[in-house]
Formats: structure tokens, C-alpha cells, sequence
């Protein structure tokens, strides 16, 4: 930001930082600061502001349209990516809410699991808990199947 000092000053010191004259017209020195150390160089008799967009006498940059169009595209570039990284922020929250609602079903089923393991360890089979085992035939032997010879065939 541009400012202007006033007649016969040509430096200044704000908060431990100095700024000299880079530029002189007219019986007066204009200076460079960054805008936050506007209010504080503001209060101080005869410092004024000039206008962002029309810097003092010939440090006015030149029409360049060519230059103007690139600013311009890169503008929209920069607008569009914005864009982008705000749908992605949006798309990571809703997938992080999902895992940790997911994380959470998981976490209450190997409770259940650990639950049903414990009930399964203390559990005896005449209680009624666990049920005899299928391959057995009603004698407590293992299972025969009858199989005619003519469906079975090799595999090579």
C-alpha cells in the first residue's frame, strides 16, 4: 500500500520496522508499508493513503492487456480450485463422519461377539446351548451316505 509523507519527511519507523522514500513528485516522498501498519501510520499528522489502484506519478503500471488476460484466467483457476478444495473438504467430513459411525457398529459388534463367546465358553451341551453336532447319525456315529456308483465320476 502506497502513502504519502508529509512535506520534508522522508522515513518513517513503525513497529520496529523503517520505511524511506522510494518515490518523490510534487514536493513530496511516498512510501511502500504492508496495509496492516495503515491505522498506525494514518494517526501521524500529514501521512496520508493514496489509492491501491492509482500508485503515485510514473510507478503506475503500464495497460498490458496480454498480461491483464493471464491475471484474469489465473483468477478463475484460482476460483474454480477453491471450489474443488471445498467439495473435497466437504466429501473427507461426510467420509469421516461415516467411519466413525462405522468404527462404532464395529466396535459394538466384537463387544456382542466377545459377549456371545463368553455365554458359548460357560455354556453345557445338555443346557440346551449348543446343539449336537450334525455329522453324527442318532447312535453318535459318524454319517453314512448312500451314493449309487454310476453318479460318481473322476476328476482329472
Amino acid at each position: 500500500m502506497w502513502f504519502r509523507f508529509p512535506p520534508g519527511a522522508e522515513a518513517i519507523n513503525v513497529q520496529r520496522q523503517t520505511f524511506r522514500s522510494e518515490h518523490a513528485e510534487g514536493g513530496h516522498n511516498f512510501f511502500r508499508a504492508p496495509p496492516h501498519f495503515a491505522p498506525q501510520i494514518l494517526q501521524l499528522a500529514g501521512f496520508a493513503a493514496l489509492d491501491p489502484l492509482a500508485p503515485p506519478g510514473d510507478l503506475a503500471p503500464e495497460p498490458n492487456p496480454e498480461r491483464d488476460t493471464v491475471l484474469s484466467n489465473l483468477g478463475a483457476q484460482i476460483h474454480a480450485l477453491q471450489g474443488q478444495v471445498s467439495d473435497l473438504q466437504s466429501g473427507s467430513i461426510a467420509a469421516n463422519s461415516k467411519l466413525v459411525a462405522m468404527t462404532a457398529e464395529r466396535d459394538k459388534l466384537l463387544a456382542e461377539i466377545s459377549k456371545l463367546k463368553g455365554q458359548l465358553a460357560a455354556a453345557k451341551p445338555d443346557e440346551g446351548l449348543i446343539a449336537p453336532d450334525e455329522d453324527e447319525d442318532e447312535d453318535g456315529g459318524p454319517v453314512t451316505l448312500d451314493v449309487p456308483q454310476q453318479s460318481l465320476r473322476r476328476v482329472k
